[in-house]
């Protein structure tokens, strides 16, 4: 394509406007249009949070300063809050244990647990339920005792299928 000229404007002469730059705002020949580069951006979301979890901060334990990693302060603060009876923390805790601590190399599924033990995890996780509603102590132990009781017959039943009785 030719470019079209206008008659009475000279080729080095010409009007300054869209897409004609005046000639001492243009690039100079030899230097960078961005002479600092771009800019360094943050990293992944991965490089970010394992920048921030690893950064110390000072925190009162007992009474004295201690200086830890932001991470161990929240593991620290699950703890506390799962002792403490908060059962989201509790299921949150132990999930993580399960999957990163000393029980993940145990290996245990759940189809490995015998009726006993799903009969008593039943009943703890009844009770609980029934904690966190509101309801009174006197009927939650009542369903805690009846849980039990089943756990005491699948055990019994467990110890039938295997032969093993009182010898």
């Amino acid at each position: 394509m030719t470019m079209r000229r206008k008659p009475g404007i000279a080729q080095g002469d010409y009007g300054v406007g869209y897409g004609r730059p005046p000639v001492e705002g243009r690039f100079r020949k030899g230097e960078s249009g961005n002479p600092r580069g771009r800019p360094k951006g943050v990293g992944s979301l991965a490089q970010l949070l394992s920048e921030k979890f690893a950064r110390r901060v000072t925190v009162q334990e007992n009474g004295k300063s201690r200086q830890m990693r932001v991470l161990e302060v929240l593991v620290q603060k699950l703890i506390n809050d799962a002792a403490r009876g908060n059962l989201r923390a509790m299921r949150l805790l132990l999930d993580l244990w399960q999957r990163y601590g000393e029980a993940a190399d145990a290996n245990v599924a759940v189809a490995d647990l015998t009726a006993a033990d799903r009969a008593i995890i039943a009943a703890y996780l009844q009770k609980e339920r029934l904690e966190t509603r509101g309801e009174d102590a006197s009927s939650a132990s009542s369903g805690g005792a009846a849980a039990a009781g089943e756990a005491a017959d699948a055990q019994a039943g467990e110890k039938d299928k295997d032969g093993g009785g009182n010898g």
